[in-house]
């Protein structure tokens, strides 16, 4: 089996990085799970040495609730959502009912994206 993007497990890389597209879900040194978008801050190798890390393609959403540029179609599928909330709690969605990446974009009544 092949990455389809970059993956990071203890410390190893499998996989390429995406460029300019898409985001990453990743620990930091101090045992943080955080998210970014690989638009405004590309993997860095050098740099960014995470202990575990996956990125995925497209990302809906910014922090803040900001839609991110993403090529949009009309095709409706079961599909998996990834997100965080402020203080930091991981939701992992698995969704099978289908929708289009717009509707997902589109967050629901009541819920507020923050910074």
């Amino acid at each position: 089996m092949t990455a389809s993007a970059l993956v990071i497990s203890a410390g190893k890389r499998f996989g390429t990085s995406y460029r300019h597209r898409g985001g990453m879900l990743f620990v930091e040194r101090h045992g943080h799970l955080l998210s970014c978008s690989l638009s405004q801050h590309p993997y860095e190798p050098a740099s960014d040495q995470f202990q575990h890390a996956t990125q995925s393609f497209p990302m809906l959403l910014l922090p803040g609730g900001q839609r991110t540029q993403f090529r949009a179609n009309a095709s409706r599928d079961a599909r998996g959502v990834v997100a965080l909330d402020t203080q930091g709690h991981l939701f992992i969605v698995s969704l099978n009912k289908a929708f289009s990446l717009d509707e997902l974009a589109r967050p629901p009544r009541g819920f507020r994206c923050v910074p």
